[in-house]
């Protein structure tokens, strides 16, 4: 059944890639205010409890799954002990370097959040039906 997360995840990571996409100057004064929020903490917290469950994933590009979850479950750490630092260095390099540059940051993620949420539904779906023809096969095998 973790093929059902996988699915939902990479709906959701595709679903928010492709807004962020659509809507640049939205989602990045969203990324600015969530950064500058005191519950900014909480986004690593989500991202333990999000990326946990994958790192059990066993199907189609499992490794791939596998390096995204531990990805998300060893950053989640940072993002609660360290919040400040977070707030203090996307602070830096937009005075550094401009808002443009932090929009493009913004722009990469969501282009990199919408190409693994696809990767992540052609995964379990694939070995989803790829599950179910088999036992399709067995079943008409016996009758």
């Amino acid at each position: 059944m973790i093929f059902i997360y996988v699915i939902a995840l990479g709906g959701l990571f595709s679903l928010m890639g492709a807004i962020e996409l659509f809507l640049r100057e939205r989602s990045f004064r969203f990324w600015m205010r969530w950064f500058a929020h005191r519950l900014f903490f909480l986004h690593g917290i989500i991202l333990v409890l999000l990326g946990f469950p994958l790192t059990f994933y066993n199907g189609k590009w499992s490794t791939f799954v596998f390096i995204v979850g531990l990805f998300m479950v060893i950053t989640g750490p940072f993002v609660i002990v360290y919040p400040e630092k977070i707030r203090e260095s996307f602070g830096e390099i937009s005075s550094e370097m401009g808002e443009e540059t932090v929009k493009k940051l913004v722009l990469f993620d969501s282009a990199v959040r919408l190409i693994i949420g696809i990767i992540f539904l052609y995964c379990a779906l694939s070995t989803y039906l790829l599950s179910s023809r088999n036992v399709s096969m067995m079943l008409s095998w016996y009758f």
